[in-house]
């Protein structure tokens, strides 16, 4: 379900990724052309959010039969102050989310910082197209991989393994930062090392919402989803803004010619610095989450709470 739910939601969005440059550039390259492309993109978003809530149905059948949830197995409802303060009392809720929220920082920066560096760095800002195409490639293998290597290594080490991979590659970066294809190649390994977390944030959460039961006695599931999404949408933002805040720090002139060296510096600083500290703190992060191993022992627990004393 996590790796559709990705798909579903990533290739799409690489798509207008992709469209951008090449879009806004026909159209004259001008604020008016970038006005223009986010007004059409803005419009359909808005039509396909009004035909999703159209057309969607909310049932409490599985397969025609009404579901039956145990009396025992219900949640009990708690005020959301008070679940919000036992969320950040569960340490793998707490690991999850930060995790989360680093991944989408990664996200964000990788959707705004390409333009940059292709037009300052390489000197082309139309090689954003094909960075992009180039870079499907690993995000489609990381989507068909994450199965194999979670069924191979488990939830925590193919993340674990995944953030080692962003964060070499990151390094090497280091060495040769203006080389198009030998940056291209270490990127490509960067977006595979995104993909697992993509996938499988829904895991690390839901493991975290069985710890919320054992630790507890609720599971908490809305209140634990939805913070987990809250924190993704603001990591995906944040990570945008961080692209706008480096470049004002170096004084950034869109009419310039040539960078300057604090405008690379800081380019380098959002393409390359940033996500190598941001997976080493996934990876930090990863490190801690020793909540996979316990499962068994913990559900073991909960049902025998659940006999009849």
């Amino acid at each position: 379900m996590g790796v559709y739910r990705a798909l579903a939601g990533y290739v799409p969005g690489m798509a207008i990724v992709l469209a951008v440059i090449p879009v806004t550039n026909a159209l004259g390259g001008t604020q008016s052309a970038w006005v223009k492309f986010a007004a059409v993109v803005a419009l359909i978003v808005a039509l396909c959010l009004l035909l999703c809530y159209k057309k969607s149905k909310e049932t409490a059948t599985i397969d025609g039969a009404a579901e039956v949830v145990e009396e025992s197995e219900q949640d009990e409802a708690i005020p959301l102050t008070e679940a919000v303060g036992k969320l950040f009392g569960n340490k793998y809720w707490v690991l999850a989310l930060v995790m989360g929220l680093l991944s989408q920082v990664t996200y964000g920066l990788a959707n705004s910082s390409g333009t940059y560096y292709c037009k300052w760095i390489y000197g082309d800002d139309n090689l954003v197209a094909i960075l992009g195409a180039v870079g499907m490639i690993p995000t489609i293998l990381g989507f068909a991989m994450v199965g194999p290597m979670n069924k191979k290594l488990g939830v925590v080490k193919t993340l674990r393994v995944s953030f080692l991979l962003g964060m070499a590659a990151n390094i090497l970066r280091l060495l040769n930062p203006t080389h198009f294809w030998y940056n291209t190649i270490l990127g490509c390994i960067s977006s595979f090392a995104n993909i697992p977390m993509m996938c499988l944030l829904g895991v690390t959460t839901a493991m975290a919402i069985d710890y919320n039961a054992y630790k507890y006695g609720n599971r908490m599931v809305a209140c634990s989803q939805s913070a987990t999404g809250f924190g993704s949408k603001v990591g995906n933002g944040l990570g945008a803004s961080v692209v706008g805040w480096c470049l004002a720090l170096a004084h950034y002139d869109a009419s310039m010619t040539v960078a300057t060296a604090a405008t690379r510096q800081a380019i380098y600083a959002f393409n390359i610095y940033i996500p190598l500290v941001l997976f080493l703190g996934m990876f930090v992060c990863a490190m801690k989450f020793d909540l996979e191993a316990k499962l068994p022992g913990i559900k073991e627990e909960l049902e025998k709470r659940k006999l009849p004393k």
